[in-house]
């Protein structure tokens, strides 16, 4: 089977010109470009497991939600007091890479 591109608009330089370690820039490549292992894209590729977040039990576990939706999430980014702005930029655009690139 062969494995289609998938094409994302963005502004990749805002990513690889972060001064960052690697790991953080490939972490928010692969969320951009939907090869984030969350257990809706496991399922999605065959691998069977629950979707349920294994953090709060009881929402669909996909980058949206690992990111910004789950509760114990939204706890960090408030104690970090990076929830208005996160906040702010999710009433713009509710995708995640167009999140992504908004708060870069």
């Amino acid at each position: 089977m062969t494995e289609i591109a998938v094409h994302v608009h963005g502004w990749w330089n805002l990513i690889w010109k972060l001064k960052v370690p690697p790991k953080i820039k490939i972490f928010l490549w692969r969320v951009c470009r939907s090869c984030f292992p969350t257990r809706a894209r496991l399922n999605n590729r065959g691998v069977s497991c629950p979707l349920d977040c294994v953090q709060c039990n009881n929402n669909y576990e996909d980058s949206i939600h690992i990111l910004i939706e789950c509760p114990k999430v939204v706890q960090a980014w408030r104690g970090a007091n990076l929830w208005d702005t996160i906040d702010m930029v999710i009433c713009q655009d509710y995708n995640i890479h167009a999140l992504i690139f908004t708060f870069l």
